[in-house]
């Protein structure tokens, strides 16, 4: 199946502005410490997305 990639962004862009898509972040973890997010989310206590920040 053959996804437009541009008009499928567009419509998730669009979703987000109008508030109809709503992003929830859980937990931002470095990637220092990516075996403690991996802890969290094996443990069940999740409830939105975790987050691993990548900085140079």
């Amino acid at each position: 199946m053959f996804v437009d990639k541009r008009a499928a962004l567009r419509f998730i862009s669009a979703l987000l502005e109008s508030g109809e898509l709503r992003v929830v972040i859980d937990r931002t973890y470095p990637l220092s410490d990516i075996a403690a997010a991996h802890r969290y989310i094996d443990a069940g206590h999740k409830r939105g997305n975790v987050v691993i920040a990548v900085t140079s």
